[in-house]
This record gives structure tokens, C-alpha cells and sequence, in this order.
């Protein structure tokens, strides 16, 4: 093994680690958390991404605002992730919450619950696949040689 490889072997460890730390932390939030319907009642600060196909403007909801009861009170939790499949004013979603701590919730969806899980995963996987593209495009160079 070249002694070049040995920083992308630490980077890939460390990215290892981060994803298995991160979905360790994830998957143990919702323990001990009550779930609670709640209410999608508007968009937070990162709420819009638009993009344009042949023409066509569309735009995703991003971020939700979604509010629930607890204790006679209401309270609203913003989503953290990628918004896909697209947020609707008025669906009815299911929150983690903490009974001790009702600000402390969380929206019951995958890319809510394991964003950070995600983004680390990602780039684990880009890590990865750009030494794989390298050795396809030699390979492939040496090919036309």
C-alpha cells in the first residue's frame, strides 16, 4: 500500500465513525419521547427551493412549521431536512416530543429523524466512489491507448 492512500483511508475511517455516530444519536432520541399528532401550519426560514424543467417553475417546501398540543399548550417544532416528498399546509404529521421538554421535538419522518445520519452517509459514499471513477476513467483511457 502507497503511503498516498493513507489520508483517504483516515478520511473514509472518520467518515465511518461520524455516519455510525450520528445514526447511534438519532435512533436513540426517540426513545423515551411521546409521539403526538401535530399540524403542518406553515414554512420556516430555509422553506423554498425553485427550480425550472423545460420552463416549468417549481418550487419544494423545505423546512416545516408543524404545531401540537400538549398540556393545554401549543407548541411548534421546525423541520431540519430535505423536504421531499413535498410539505402541505395542513397535513396532519406525527412529532417526538419530550414530556419533560415539549420544545425538544422532533417530526416523524425519515429525513427528519436521521438528517445528520444522511448528510455523513453522503459523503461517505462520494468518498468512496471517486476512487472508483478514477480507476473506471484509467481503465477506460488506456482502453483508447
Amino acid at each position: 500500500m502507497s503511503v498516498k492512500c493513507i489520508p483517504a483511508i483516515v478520511v473514509v475511517m472518520l467518515l465511518c465513525l461520524a455516519t455510525g455516530y450520528f445514526y447511534l444519536q438519532e435512533s436513540s432520541f426517540t426513545q423515551g419521547l411521546t409521539l403526538t399528532p401535530a399540524t403542518v401550519v406553515g414554512f420556516g426560514s430555509k422553506a423554498r427551493l425553485s427550480t425550472s424543467v423545460n420552463g416549468q417553475a417549481s418550487s419544494t417546501d423545505l423546512q416545516p412549521v408543524a404545531e401540537f398540543q400538549y398540556a393545554s399548550t401549543s407548541y411548534r417544532v421546525e423541520g431540519r431536512a430535505l423536504g421531499y416528498p413535498r410539505w402541505q399546509l395542513g397535513e396532519v404529521v406525527e412529532v417526538y416530543f419530550a414530556e419533560q421538554n415539549p420544545h425538544q421535538a422532533r417530526i416523524k419522518r425519515w429525513d427528519e429523524l436521521y438528517f445528520y445520519t444522511l448528510l455523513s452517509g453522503a459523503f461517505l459514499i462520494l468518498t468512496l466512489l471517486c476512487p472508483l471513477l478514477n480507476i473506471f476513467i484509467r481503465k477506460l483511457i488506456k482502453t483508447k491507448a
